[in-house]
């Protein structure tokens, strides 16, 4: 069974700066592809979120770093861009930058709350009993990048079929702590409603 759980390229709950999609994923306006957007900084930067409600984008802490401005990117149908303002952000407590920087786990996740409602159709996300089983298939989608340290090659949106293991990260990697980022997400959007 694919589950569709819409994490857009730089965006996951554990994600590091390094971890984008990057490499020959294919392009897609479809399905999981539906509900990314793009958010851009003012130092350059642009990352992938994904639109939980038409005013509110999960995206990785590290994307919307303190010190920089951010605008979310909406593509109307002739792909011409729009920006539009964000009202709040809020990064997960605790997100640890440094940690993120040095390919660490940490709670690498953030809400945009926006000033305006956006017109994308918003994720589908797995409810609150749910789990994930080795085996289980995921569908990422994100702006990522199919060079990497090629950002010409970003803007498009692209999708990938993962398939859950079972096997921790990296072998020098530490344990993932049980981080309650859907908590998080709960009582930030709750705040903003």
């Amino acid at each position: 069974m694919i589950r569709v759980a819409i994490v857009a390229g730089c965006v996951c709950a554990l994600a590091s700066p390094g971890a984008a999609m990057v490499g020959g994923a294919p392009p897609t306006s479809e399905g999981a592809g539906r509900a990314v957007v793009m958010l851009t900084g003012s130092h350059g930067t642009f990352c992938s979120g994904v639109a939980l409600g038409r005013d509110l984008v999960l995206t990785a802490a590290h994307c919307v770093l303190p010190g920089a401005n951010y605008k979310l990117v909406e593509f109307d149908g002739a792909r011409q861009p729009a920006l539009k303002d964000l009202a709040v952000i809020a990064r997960h407590p605790e997100f640890d930058a440094n940690a993120a920087l040095r390919h660490r786990v940490t709670a690498d996740v953030a809400l945009a709350k926006l000033a305006a409602p956006l017109k994308v159709v918003p994720a589908v996300l797995a409810t609150a009993g749910g789990s994930v089983a080795v085996g289980d298939r995921f569908v990422v989608a994100g702006y990522g990048v199919a060079v990497h340290g090629d950002g010409k090659t970003g803007g498009t949106v692209r999708a990938a079929t993962l398939v859950a293991t079972g096997q921790p990260g990296a072998p020098d990697s530490a344990p993932v702590p049980a981080i309650p980022a859907r908590r998080f997400i709960a009582t930030s959007a709750a705040r903003w409603r």
